[in-house]
This record gives structure tokens, C-alpha cells and sequence, in this order.
């Protein structure tokens, strides 16, 4: 989780490093993976989607968002399901 929490954290304080911030989410991601942590793998996709999004990547950031979303609905996590459609909802609106 603390690469994850690291990415984020990276991601919106120093855009000059963007593709590490993106790396260190990647790899907290590929760890909680392995160790079959569902739940905090879900939110590896949600700090993508936010991190894409914030860095005008929008495509990107749906892609993850949805597949964070289709997650969190599949494990009933309805606190980060709610917070999820919010940004895709909030994306969408960017985009038209």
C-alpha cells in the first residue's frame, strides 16, 4: 500500500516526476497482486484513475476508474464505489 500512498502522494506535488509517481502506484499494485489482496489491489486502479486524471490524461483515467469501479461493486465496497462514479461522473462532465 505505501507504494500506492507513495505515487499519489508524488503524483500531485511534482508533475516532473509523473512517470515515477505512475511506476511506484504500477508496482504497489503488482505486490498486493501477488498477494492476493483484492480489496487493496481496487484501490491501486482508483489512484491511477486520479492520478491520470490529473495530469489530463482522461482516457486513461476512466479506464482505470471503470475498472475500479466494476471492483468495488463486485466486492461491495461502497464507500469507494460511491467515490468512484463521483470522478467518473466528474470526468465525464470534463470531457463533453
Amino acid at each position: 500500500m505505501i507504494w500506492i500512498l507513495l505515487g499519489r502522494v508524488m503524483g500531485k506535488t511534482d508533475l516532473a516526476q509523473a512517470e515515477t509517481a505512475r511506476e511506484d502506484i504500477l508496482q504497489g499494485m503488482k505486490i498486493l497482486d501477488e498477494l492476493k489482496m483484492k480489496p487493496a489491489y481496487a484501490t491501486g486502479y482508483l489512484a491511477l484513475g486520479e492520478f491520470h486524471a490529473g495530469i489530463g490524461q482522461k482516457e486513461k483515467s476512466r479506464e482505470n476508474l471503470t475498472k475500479a469501479d466494476a471492483m468495488f461493486q463486485e466486492m461491495g465496497m461502497d464507500y469507494y464505489l460511491a467515490r468512484t462514479k463521483k470522478l467518473l461522473e466528474s470526468l465525464e462532465r470534463e470531457i463533453q
